[in-house]
């Protein structure tokens, strides 16, 4: 009776081993793959705001051209102007343009010669784990006095969660 006991016993050891060792394994596999998903979810979060930035610098409502020709990188200063107030004054364009860039903060300071800060869109959301900017140099033209200036676009990506 007391050598089946032991046997028992030796069993139930070996078990709880085994159990302990693959909770061990289970735990450690879990936790690679959650620091994996944090890093694509980071990823993912740059990706978002580069696209973002990328189609703040290519919009047509603000592009300057020259006898159909247009300029890569450029602003015209009035579309500009015309665009803020629009985009402030009216919700529905701002519903319009929250598909293309949710929540974010679109801005253009004019760096040379020394000017002032347009903030384009801005529609930061309530709470938001981080923030994302991507600064584009841009050139602002001045179709009256076909003078051009030197301008910074900031684009602030907002990341929930």
């Amino acid at each position: 009776m007391k050598k089946a006991q032991i046997k028992m016993f030796e069993t139930i050891g070996v078990l709880i081993v085994f159990f302990f060792l693959l909770v061990a394994g289970f735990v450690f596999y879990f936790n690679i793959q959650s620091s994996s998903l944090q890093k694509q979810l980071a990823q993912q979060t740059q990706l978002k705001s580069l696209k973002s930035a990328q189609r703040a610098v290519f919009l047509p409502e603000l592009e300057c051209s020259f006898v159909s020709v247009q300029r890569e990188n450029c602003f015209d200063r009035y579309k500009l102007a015309v665009l803020q107030d629009v985009i402030s004054k009216n919700t529905n364009i701002k519903n319009t343009y929250f598909k293309t860039f949710g929540y974010s903060n679109i801005s253009v300071r004019e760096v040379y010669p020394e000017g002032g800060v347009i903030d384009l869109y801005n529609n930061p959301p309530e709470e938001f784990s981080t923030a994302l900017k991507s600064r584009l140099p841009v050139l602002l033209y001045d179709p009256v006095t076909r003078d051009s200036a030197f301008a910074v676009m900031e684009v602030t990506t907002y990341a929930q969660g």
